[in-house]
Parts: C-alpha cells; sequence; structure tokens
C-alpha cells in the first residue's frame, strides 16, 4: 500500500484543470447552495478560461509562420467544436427541441437561456474569439510584427480587452446576457497567454512573473470586485500557476487528479446529462443532488471518456495492422 501514497510530481496546469472542472460539476449539483459559506465555489470556469488561452498560446501563437497558425487554429478549434456541435445535437433530439441560433454558436448575443444541458455560451464564446484571430491573421505583416513583438504585443492586448471588460458592461447592459460575449470574456482566455511567456521559471526571472501577478491581481479585482468568490478563485488559480510549477501528490491522488484532467472535457460535456438521470433515479423535486450527484455526474462522464479512447487506441491499432498488412508484398514463388 506504500506506493499508493509515495509523492509524485505532477505539473500545475493539470491540477488546475481538474479542479475547475470539478468545481464547475459540483456547482451545477448544487445551483442553490451558499455563495460564501458551504461548498459552493465560483470561478471554475474562469480558471478553465484562463487554462485554454495557455495551451491556445503554447500551440498557436509560437508556430513560425502565420500559415501553420492558422493551421493550428482550426485544428484547436476543431478540437472542442465539433464535439461541442454534436453534443447539442444529441440533447436537441433527447429533449425534442431545435434552437439555430443554439446550433450554430452565436445565441450568447440574445439570450442566457439554452435548450442543451451543459454551459454551451464557453464553445460559442471560444468559437466567436477563435474565428476574430482568424480573421485578423488575414491582415498583412500582422503576424511578423506579433512575433517580433511577442510577449509585449500579448500584454498589450490584455490590458485592452480587460479595459473594455471594466467599463464597456457600465454603459451597455449585458448582466442578462450574464457578460458571455467574446469581446467581454477575451481578456479572461488571453490572460493564459501572458501566463504562458511568464510562467516557466527556468525562462522567465522572478520580476516578471512577479509584475504579471500584479497586473493579474488588479485585473482580476478591478473586474469582478472583492466581494465575488469568482475574483479570488481564479487568483489563487494564477498565482499557483505563475509560482508553482509542479505540485508533488500521493501516487493515489496524482493518478486522480491525472484522469480527471484528461477526461476534463468530456466532464463538461456529459455531467449535466447524467445529473439528469441522477434526479431521476433519485426522484428530487429540486436540482440539489449533493456530493451524490456530483460523484455520479463526474464519475460516469469519465466512463464515457475511458470508453472513447479504448475505442480510439483500438481503431488506430487496427489501422496501423491494415496499413502494415497492405504494405506487405507478396512471397516470391
Amino acid at each position: 500500500m506504500t506506493h499508493l501514497f509515495k509523492l509524485k510530481a505532477i505539473d500545475t496546469a493539470v491540477v488546475l484543470r481538474a479542479v475547475a472542472i470539478c468545481l464547475v460539476a459540483f456547482n451545477h449539483a448544487n445551483p442553490d447552495a451558499p455563495k460564501f459559506l458551504g461548498f459552493s465555489l465560483d470561478g471554475g470556469m474562469n480558471v478553465l478560461l484562463m487554462i485554454s488561452g495557455y495551451y491556445f498560446a503554447k500551440l498557436v501563437l509560437t508556430a513560425p509562420t502565420t500559415a501553420q497558425m492558422r493551421q493550428q487554429l482550426i485544428r484547436y478549434g476543431a478540437s472542442f467544436i465539433i464535439p461541442s456541435f454534436l453534443m447539442v445535437l444529441f440533447f436537441f433530439a433527447m429533449l425534442r427541441r431545435f434552437d439555430l441560433q443554439e446550433l450554430l454558436f452565436y445565441k450568447n448575443f440574445f439570450s442566457a437561456e439554452r435548450v442543451s444541458k451543459y454551459p454551451t455560451w464557453y464553445p460559442q464564446v471560444m468559437l466567436q474569439i477563435l474565428l476574430i484571430i482568424y480573421a485578423l491573421s488575414f491582415i498583412p505583416g500582422l503576424g511578423a510584427i506579433g512575433r517580433r513583438l511577442q510577449p509585449y504585443w500579448v500584454l498589450g492586448v490584455f490590458a485592452v480587452f480587460a479595459a473594455i471588460r471594466l467599463v464597456l458592461p457600465q454603459y451597455i447592459d449585458t448582466a442578462p446576457l450574464l457578460h458571455h460575449l467574446p469581446h467581454l470574456q477575451f481578456w479572461n482566455f488571453c490572460l493564459g497567454w501572458c501566463f504562458y511567456f511568464v510562467s516557466d521559471p527556468s525562462g522567465s526571472p522572478l520580476r516578471a512573473r512577479l509584475a504579471m501577478a500584479a497586473v493579474a491581481l488588479v485585473s482580476i479585482f478591478a473586474i469582478f470586485g472583492p466581494n465575488v468568490l469568482v475574483a479570488y478563485t481564479l487568483s489563487i488559480g494564477s498565482l499557483l500557476f505563475l509560482f508553482v510549477k509542479r505540485i508533488s501528490l500521493p501516487a493515489i491522488a496524482h493518478k486522480t487528479v491525472s484522469i480527471v484532467a484528461a477526461a476534463s472535457f468530456n466532464i463538461f460535456l456529459w455531467h449535466r446529462f447524467f445529473y439528469e438521470i441522477y434526479e431521476r433515479l433519485a426522484h428530487l423535486k429540486t436540482p440539489q443532488g449533493g456530493i451524490g450527484m456530483w460523484v455520479f455526474g463526474v464519475g460516469l462522464s469519465i466512463v464515457v471518456w475511458s470508453l472513447w479512447e479504448g475505442l480510439e487506441k483500438t481503431w488506430n491499432r487496427i489501422r496501423s495492422v491494415s496499413d502494415q498488412v497492405s504494405q506487405m508484398k507478396p512471397a516470391a514463388v
């Protein structure tokens, strides 16, 4: 049993992704739980948006050419847009309701209501942000200038959109839409870009990370205020990201966190569907399933992810064997 508790290091980004999706799923299982007392904790989606920005910078912004950046951007977008689109169709069929705006990923501009049983605003906003970036990539010379001025232009973009998020809602009331619009969420996504360029201790001096932490904390609390838990959740996640490269966990926790993080998008897609099943099995009259609903939804979402991963690996093996057989030359008679 001792090997189960032997400490193993894991990237902080992986831990944050696992914790964030668990917070999102828990709050959806307990929508009316206290926000300052009890277990409810907002901000998981904001941490996920920040981490998405980090990986976007790592996979897309660092591409050596503009053409390669566009290719990486398309791959990055397809990795979550295609599953989200299929999930929307699944819920439309299951609930026998249809909404063209939701299917085409622009419902967030008109209403916070949705048919699908998961936060469709996230893929909607992400798709809109990526389309804007893709369109801007065709401006002559912009890509070359951006690569030459990294990371300063990234910090400038962050500052502009943080200011937009802070000021614009005072003049245009987007509270009924929960501020789920691309120009109001882009600062959170871009925060992850900034972290990519300064979070590596081997490549960034401590003063750069301290300066970035100060900018992030001031922006977060200016936008959300000190009385909203999301400000503290995102601040803690930001500080961990900037100053703690890896976290040591017991082997059993290391494995659990790794699985949850790897299955995070599947959990995002499926947990509300399994909550619906749990409500019917438990004969709940209100959506307050507590820890039981949370474990049920997250656990079965991980099972779906595991089955899909197994099918994908099996299919890849079959294709590999098929390719090898097709390349074999007939033996000489």
